[in-house]
């Protein structure tokens, strides 16, 4: 113990380049955590956006119930609906696009509905997706690599 005082006893401290040292590490660490934390982020944004899609399939298939004849097994208006109209018929709540009127569901004539959406109508942070169509039995399956996110 003597000994250990002994040695300990001319030291003052820690000079000036070793304190450089340690501020030169925590700042690769820094940088490395940043880069990683921006990744987590912006993946947890698209695939926000996936399961917004999600959403507006879930809300085409009660739209569906509410307004499919059953002869035809048709919309009553025969036409595509888009996300903007399940928002505004009260389906779809919460939801937030870049353009929602680009996101469109259709419903084949063997009852099949699917949802095309278009370049640019999703935003995840700064970037935006390309065109992509995916029907009720894919929609599980989708995932944030199928739009293809990019500035």
């Amino acid at each position: 113990m003597k000994r250990l005082k002994d040695v300990m006893k001319d030291e003052q401290g820690l000079t000036l380049v070793e304190l450089l040292a340690v501020v030169v590490i925590l700042a690769v660490i820094l940088g490395i955590g940043a880069v990683g934390i921006g990744t987590v982020i912006q993946n947890a944004r698209e695939d926000g956006q996936v399961a917004a899609i999600q959403q507006v399939m879930a809300a085409a298939q009660v739209y569906d119930a509410q307004n499919a004849t059953d002869e035809t097994k048709a919309w009553v208006t025969d036409a595509p609906v888009d996300a903007q109209k399940l928002i505004t018929d009260g389906l779809l709540k919460a939801v937030t696009f870049a353009d929602s009127a680009k996101i469109i569901v259709t419903k084949d004539a063997n009852g099949v509905l699917s949802i095309a959406v278009a370049d640019d109508a999703l935003l995840a942070g700064k970037k935006k997706n390309k065109a992509h169509t995916v029907n009720d039995k894919q929609i599980s399956s989708l995932k944030r690599a199928d739009f293809k996110f990019a500035e």
